[in-house]
């Protein structure tokens, strides 16, 4: 197990959401639903990127993000195309939450691995827009276990107006080759456990109007 307590380089890093991918929003807004008894509301959608999404509140500052290809929007060559063939949702990753998107770039550069940074929007269902910054890394041999981070400038943050009664109970990461992320877990400043597993993966611990539901 490798505790995120010591060595962190940034500071006041936070969960800010998970992200479940599908392959239309609809099926996977009434899979969740099924599952938790709470219904997501719609989000929006990314232009460019090819997606839309619909938005469950997991407790203060913090939600789940069901994510699938929009249909309104070409897809050829975009991220929502990559969507399509899913055969059900699965936990895709996640998103922390920081102020400094540069210093975590600056930390992952450090260890090898290039990052991504992305300025995104959101167009509200209202027509409004949101706007924000996020840091991507590379594909690499760590998978869906590496954060992605976001930093929303200011926005609103989503959570605020998504429907409520989930709680985000607890996230933990494994990985066939735990001991060696961690010295880039803890200069990441992760907030949550990684430990030693057989493969790569995610699991997400909601508190649910139907009770504890393990999601990954």
């Amino acid at each position: 197990m490798v505790s995120a307590s010591a060595g962190t380089a940034i500071a006041d890093v936070t969960v800010d959401h998970l992200i479940i991918a599908c392959a239309a929003l609809e099926t996977g807004s009434d899979w969740f639903a099924t599952l938790t008894g709470v219904r997501p509301a719609s989000g929006g959608s990314h232009p460019g990127r090819g997606t839309r999404n619909a938005l469950v509140g997991a407790g203060p500052g913090v939600y789940v993000e069901l994510l699938a290809p929009d249909p309104g929007q070409e897809l050829a060559g975009t991220f929502g195309a990559s969507l399509v063939p899913l055969p059900a949702p699965t936990l895709f990753g996640y998103m922390l939450r920081t102020a400094s998107i540069a210093s975590a770039r600056e930390v992952y550069a450090r260890h090898g691995i290039r990052a991504e940074a992305i300025d995104a929007t959101r167009t509200l269902p209202d027509g409004r827009t949101l706007a924000w910054e996020l840091l991507i890394p590379a594909s690499t041999v760590w998978g869906l276990v590496l954060p992605n981070f976001i930093d929303w400038q200011g926005s609103p943050h989503p959570s605020d107006a998504a429907p409520a009664g989930c709680r985000l109970g607890g996230l933990r990461a494994e990985h066939q080759d735990a001991l060696a992320l961690a010295p880039l877990w803890r200069s990441l400043g992760v907030p949550f456990e990684l430990a030693v597993g057989p493969s790569p993966r995610l699991a997400a611990t909601l508190a649910t109007p139907f009770g504890e539901r393990v999601i990954g």
